[in-house]
């Protein structure tokens, strides 16, 4: 092994976890691959190919940060 596939190989496993897809997943064929999948949708559509488990915890991260705000403003307005 090399560096540069250690790397491509770190790469691949961060893609995986991202979209909660894997490189062996039935929509890859010879034209699409995971690499290519994301790559597409960086710039405009990142959204639509993060795992939705991710992005529900996102949500749920928000929203208890906002609670905790809010508690702390009516904390301080007593």
């Amino acid at each position: 092994m090399t560096s540069n596939g250690d790397i491509y190989s770190f790469g691949i496993l961060v893609l995986e976890a991202m979209t909660g897809k894997h490189p062996t997943d039935d929509i890859f064929n010879e034209d699409l691959c995971l690499h290519k999948f994301a790559s597409m949708a960086l710039l405009d559509n990142v959204i639509d190919i993060i795992d939705v488990n991710i992005l529900n915890l996102y949500q749920e991260d928000r929203i208890v940060l906002q609670n905790h705000e809010e508690n702390a403003k009516k904390i301080g307005n007593v």
